[in-house]
């Protein structure tokens, strides 16, 4: 009998991967709740953060190389230092009602999608990032990590508080660079941990071919779909993902 999650789960990273080469994230907030439906939410964490680390050097070393430094990279030092801390939390915690916890959560950040950041405007964001890190930029990165290590999914708060500021390229540029760096230190983590196995690993490596579709789709259709329409596409399949493991 065939083991259906390895037939489902590369189409389920076709989509995650799309939206994480058109947007600069999104990987988790698509692969670990639908993953969790068929290989449960330890495996689908796991998984994802090895994608995700291929992904994220293969877009960092396509892109630009971002600016402002002084802003990006200590941002990523606490996105790196939080996810540490919630991979080791994850070894000894039990994610009962995760996908309850999970459901609700990304339904609050479908909703932002479709009627806030899907109503702003590029020229009303600034095009340019911080020059320096504040300490309100690194908490929230350090927070990020450390749902991102607790569940996999570390996008919500950073992309919130990021979206706000910065308009879609420069948004996706910072992304790509301070995701690399917290889903590596996810990753190592898991592993140091005991917590990657030969099952995701092998769901991982069926899923390359996916993914780089995925990324190619993405790259490719990052400037010709107006920022608005994406958003709220976003937005419906985050919430679509979040009804199906709530119910």
């Amino acid at each position: 009998m065939p083991d259906i999650p390895f037939f489902i789960i590369p189409l389920i990273t076709l989509l995650a991967f799309f939206i994480k080469s058109a947007t600069g994230f999104g990987t988790a907030l698509i692969l670990v709740p639908l993953g969790t439906v068929f290989v449960g939410a330890h495996h689908a964490i796991v998984f994802s953060s090895i994608l995700d680390v291929v992904a994220g050097i293969i877009l960092f070393l396509n892109n630009p190389m971002p600016e402002s430094r002084r802003f990006w990279i200590p941002m990523s030092a606490a996105i790196v230092t939080g996810s540490i801390i919630g991979g080791i939390i994850l070894k000894f915690l039990q994610l009962h009602g995760f996908e309850l916890f999970m459901g609700a959560f990304i339904i609050v950040l479908g909703l932002w999608f479709l009627f806030g950041r899907g109503g702003n405007d590029d020229s009303s964001l600034s095009s340019i990032p911080p020059q320096k890190a504040s300490s309100g930029d690194l908490s929230v990165s350090a927070f990020s990590g450390l749902c991102g290590g607790l569940f996999g999914i570390s996008g919500p708060p950073i992309v919130f508080y990021l979206g706000t500021r910065l308009a879609k390229t420069a948004l996706r540029s910072m992304l790509i660079a301070i995701f690399l760096f917290g889903s590596s230190a996810r990753m190592l983590t898991y592993l140091a941990m005991g917590l990657m196995d030969l099952r995701a690993l092998s769901l991982s490596v069926v899923s390359i071919p996916a993914l780089l579709l995925g990324l190619y789709l993405g790259n490719h259709l990052f400037i010709r779909i107006r920022e608005i329409w994406f958003s709220r596409l976003i937005g419906a399949v985050l919430i679509l993902s979040a009804l199906r493991l709530i119910f």
